[in-house]
C-alpha cells in the first residue's frame, strides 16, 4: 500500500563538512562524497535504498515496495512494511523510524478488465491529464500544489511484454489489466489525528489507524472522480447496443427502443455518462477497499 516515501532525520555526523574530498563512514555504512548544484554532499546505499546527507540532515526518497519486492506491480502487506522498516532502522541505529515524512505516495493495485483508466476525465471538476511513456497513453493523473491523483495501467508502465523472462506465464497473462490507483501527498495533507504539530514519522505506517486513515484519503477520492466512457457518436453507438438496452432502460428517465433514433440525443449521451461514471466509481472503490482491507489486515 505504501510506494515512495521522502524523508529525513537529523544529520549528527562530526566528520560532515561542506566540501568533501574523501569518503566516511557513519553509522556504519561508508557514505561517498558528491557534488551537485547547491553545493556538496555525501552519498551511500543499503542494498538500493538510497541516502544523502547534505548539511543538517540526511535525507531519503524511496519506493518502499520496490525496496521489499523490487517491484510495485506485486502487493505489499502492512507485516512486510513493518518487518522493512525494522531492517532499515537497525541498520540507521533507530534514527530511521523517526524520520521526518515530507512526502508520501500510497495506493493500490486491482484487477479490472475495463479501460477505466481511459475514462478517467475529471477530478472534482478539473480535468485530468495524460501519464505518457514513449508518445503512449498508460493512464491519467490529476495534479494539484500538495498533491497528485494517479490511474494508470500498471502493466504498460511496467513494459511487462518487454521483459517477458521476468514473469511466469499467469502472472504475465493475469496481469493484463492490472490497475494501479494511487495518491502522492506532501505532509501537510495527510491526516492530522496521529501527529503533532503536523510532524509525520515512520512510525506512523506502524500503525493500522493511521495506515486505515490513508484508506479513507483513498476512497474519499474516488467519490470525487468522473468518468466518460463517451466520447463522440461514435463511441455512443456501440455503449447503445442492443445488448445494453435493457440494463439502460432501468435508468434511463425515458425507454430506449431503437438506437437509430437517438444518434443525436444529448439527453442520451449525459444519461449514459452519469450512469456508467457511477458504475465505475462504485467498481473501483469497492475493489479498492477490498485491497486495503486484504493488505492492511494480512
Amino acid at each position: 500500500m505504501i510506494d515512495n516515501v521522502c524523508g529525513y532525520f537529523k544529520n549528527e555526523c562530526s566528520e560532515f563538512n561542506k566540501q568533501p574530498e574523501h569518503p566516511i563512514e557513519y553509522l556504519g555504512l561508508i557514505w561517498k562524497p558528491m557534488g551537485h548544484k547547491n553545493g556538496y554532499s555525501y552519498r551511500t546505499f543499503i542494498n538500493d535504498f538510497q541516502l544523502r546527507m547534505s548539511g543538517e540532515k540526511i535525507s531519503f526518497s524511496q519506493s518502499f515496495h520496490k525496496y521489499y519486492h523490487g517491484n510495485n506491480y506485486s502487493d505489499f502487506t502492512f507485516p512486510e512494511l513493518k518487518q522493512m522498516i525494522d531492517e532499515i532502522d537497525n541498520i540507521l541505529e533507530g534514527k530511521f523510524r523517526h524520520s521526518v515524512i515530507s512526502n508520501i505516495e500510497f495506493g493500490v493495485n486491482v484487477t479490472i478488465d475495463k479501460p477505466i483508466e481511459k475514462q478517467f476525465s475529471h477530478h472534482k471538476s478539473r480535468p485530468v491529464y495524460d501519464m505518457n511513456a514513449k508518445n503512449k497513453v498508460y493512464g491519467k493523473k490529476a495534479a494539484y500544489g500538495e498533491y497528485q491523483i494517479k490511474l494508470y495501467n500498471k502493466y504498460k508502465e511496467s513494459k511487462w511484454n518487454k521483459n517477458p523472462d521476468r514473469f511466469t506465464p499467469s502472472v504475465k497473462c493475469s496481469s493484463i489489466n492490472l490497475k494501479r490507483f494511487e495518491i502522492s501527498m506532501k505532509r501537510k495533507k495527510l491526516p492530522n489525528a496521529f501527529t503533532r504539530f503536523n510532524y509525520h514519522r515512520i512510525y506512523n505506517l506502524e500503525s493500522k489507524a493511521y495506515m486505515k486513515e490513508l484508506k479513507m484519503i483513498l476512497l474519499k477520492n474516488i467519490d470525487l472522480m468522473h468518468f466518460d466512457p463517451i466520447n463522440s457518436f461514435d463511441s455512443l453507438r456501440s455503449y447503445t447496443a442492443y445488448s445494453r438496452l435493457t440494463h439502460l432502460n432501468e435508468y434511463l428517465p425515458y425507454k430506449v427502443e431503437h438506437k437509430s433514433t437517438y444518434k443525436q440525443d444529448r439527453r442520451l449521451i449525459n444519461s449514459i455518462k452519469k450512469l456508467e461514471s457511477k458504475e465505475q466509481n462504485e467498481l473501483l472503490k469497492g475493489l479498492v477497499s477490498t485491497k486495503c482491507d486484504e493488505l492492511i489486515n494480512s
